[in-house]
């Protein structure tokens, strides 16, 4: 089920596939010799609180959660062992380190900094930004899709205002 579930999340999520593979390492290395119907959910608990990295054991317990489900919804097995397992939360958060107003200036200086400048000023991430288009952006909005050919994070399209630095960033990229 997990393998099955892997080839398919390759190619829906080609971006976050490795993670995926390298947060199920362990949980597969657990559990690959059991069956998905033998599997009791005490089992995944009991693994759950064994793992020490926090972090990678709540994104591995959530792939295996989406393979079970999807095994759940394709019939391949009745109920999925994840049901009634509390995935458990990471409690360490830290601030991402943001730009400073320097750093921001010598990356506009940059032979591509006005796609930095407009990449930091709109929250875009890179390949939101090489999917772009300039008719994305209408009526100082700018309109990021998830499509087929390129999600986005969510999943969910989003509209973003341009800033005057945004709009004045956008007139330097030039065409598409």
């Amino acid at each position: 089920i997990l393998a099955d579930y892997l080839a398919w999340y390759e190619k829906e999520r080609p971006t976050t596939y490795r993670r995926a593979v390298s947060a199920l390492r362990h949980f597969r290395a657990a559990f690959d010799r059991t069956t998905a119907e033998s599997l009791p959910p005490v089992a995944i608990d009991r693994w759950a609180a064994s793992q020490t990295a926090r972090g990678q054991t709540e994104k591995a317990l959530k792939v295996a959660r989406g393979a079970l489900k999807r095994a759940v919804t394709q019939r391949r097995i009745a109920h999925s062992p994840m049901d009634g397992v509390v995935i458990p939360k990471t409690v360490v958060s830290r601030a991402p380190p943001y730009y400073t107003r320097e750093q921001l200036r010598a990356l506009a200086r940059e032979p591509r900094g006005a796609a930095w400048v407009f990449m930091a000023a709109t929250g875009l991430r890179r390949g939101e930004m090489v999917k772009a288009r300039k008719a994305d952006a209408q009526g100082g909005m700018l309109l990021v899709e998830s499509l087929a050919e390129g999600r986005t994070k969510s999943g969910k399209w989003r509209a973003i205002p341009l800033s005057p630095h945004a709009s004045r960033a956008l007139r330097m990229l030039g065409d598409d």
